[in-house]
């Protein structure tokens, strides 16, 4: 199973930084991260990582499955470079994991969707995606929306 990650700042076409909500100031970017079993249903364990790249927080958190009535819970570790590889003991979670069930899309959004997560993330900040238990997707999407600081 590979495991690959993504991350776009968003930029007007004039150079500058665009943001969705320039009266607040706040410049929202995306990391994504894809996690692809090929034809066969994804297996458990480590899947890959992603360097943070700016001081941010998570806004929210997307699933997204290549099909609907499957499940996967993922294991999601933040720790810093110097610590790294980030450990279960690093999980951004601590009441419970994303988990998609049943349908081909889950949203954690807002503060109660996020209660008890770690959502203050540093520059540099290492993320490590791990399939914790699974059925027959063979592919899915885990998209963050983080506001830069």
């Amino acid at each position: 199973t590979l495991g690959s990650g993504i991350v776009n700042r968003f930029h007007h076409s004039s150079g500058a930084v665009n943001s969705g909500h320039v009266a607040s100031g706040v410049v929202r970017a995306a990391i994504n991260f894809v996690i692809d079993g090929g034809t066969t249903a994804l297996a458990s364990g480590h899947k890959g990582h992603v360097q943070i790249p700016w001081n941010c927080d998570l806004e929210s958190l997307v699933l997204l499955g290549n099909t609907s009535g499957s499940s996967v819970r993922l294991g999601i570790w933040k720790d810093t470079y110097a610590n790294f590889p980030p450990t279960s003991g690093d999980t951004i979670t601590t009441s419970g994991v994303p988990l998609l069930s049943g349908s081909s899309r889950f949203l954690y959004s807002g503060t109660a969707a996020l209660s008890g997560w770690t959502t203050n993330w540093s520059m540099g900040d290492i993320l490590s995606f791990n399939v914790l238990s699974g059925t027959t997707f063979t592919r899915v999407t885990v998209g963050m929306q983080v506001g830069v600081k």
